[in-house]
């Protein structure tokens, strides 16, 4: 029995091995950089509806970083949050590109952020004065505080049919009697 789990193992082992083989040959990377544009791939799910006619990918999206070789941090418009994706999430943008807003403000790189924070924590402890908001346990934060009460939304009521409306006054009399 052990003879023939090895001998398994060792043609798994060559399939894997020649997949493998086979699909480095065809794959190609794709580097994208920052500043090109892309579309972004993500399948929306509705109920009754056929896939097969859904637009899988949104776009275009600007490429703002590169964070590492395989993602990719997106943004759709200057004010919109930017999120990171996968590179297999994304493809080239190939028709008019609209107008970039990367060069528009300074990019601020992480060495001149972080020396701008030592120079302000050298800075409040010469004067020896604790900050608003700021801890004091000797510990920086790069925030401040929100005090305000956290806002609710009023409820909304829930609007049924008529003839639903009708249906469960009916039942409750039934009920009642």
């Amino acid at each position: 029995m052990t003879a023939a789990y090895e001998e398994t193992r060792i043609a798994l082992r060559k399939t894997a091995e020649r997949n493998k083989r086979y699909y480095d040959a065809r794959v190609r990377s794709n580097e994208y950089k920052v500043g090109s544009w892309v579309y972004y791939y993500n399948p929306r799910k509705f109920k009754g509806r056929q896939d097969k006619w859904e637009r899988t990918y949104s776009g275009p999206f600007l490429v703002i970083a590169s964070p590492s070789a395989v993602t990719v941090r997106l943004q759709r418009t200057k004010g919109s949050k930017p999120f990171i994706v996968h590179v297999d999430k994304v493809k080239p943008y190939l028709t008019d590109k609209p107008k970039s807003w990367i060069g528009e403000a300074p990019a601020i790189e992480v060495s001149e952020l972080q020396s701008e924070n030592t120079e302000s924590a050298k800075g409040a402890e010469e004067v020896n004065e604790p900050e608003e908001n700021l801890p004091t346990d000797g510990t920086e934060a790069a925030y401040a505080v929100d005090d305000a009460p956290p806002r609710t939304r009023p409820k909304r009521e829930s609007r049924r049919p008529a003839h639903l409306k009708n249906y469960v006054h009916s039942i409750r009399r039934e009920t009642e009697l």
